[in-house]
């Protein structure tokens, strides 16, 4: 009777998909890749100015 059994035809378990298939967090990180490059050459840049 304590028996746990899976229902008959219960679909298989997915596998979640990685996130560099969503894409909204690949927009995410590469927005945020292109702000930090910013930030670095302006503070580079900008201190060698006259």
């Amino acid at each position: 009777m304590g028996d746990v059994i899976a229902p008959q035809g219960a679909p298989p378990q997915r596998r979640p998909k990685p996130i560099w298939a969503h894409r909204n967090f690949m927009l995410l990180w590469g927005g945020q890749t292109v702000s930090e490059m910013g930030t670095r050459v302006s503070n580079i840049a900008l201190p060698l100015g006259p």
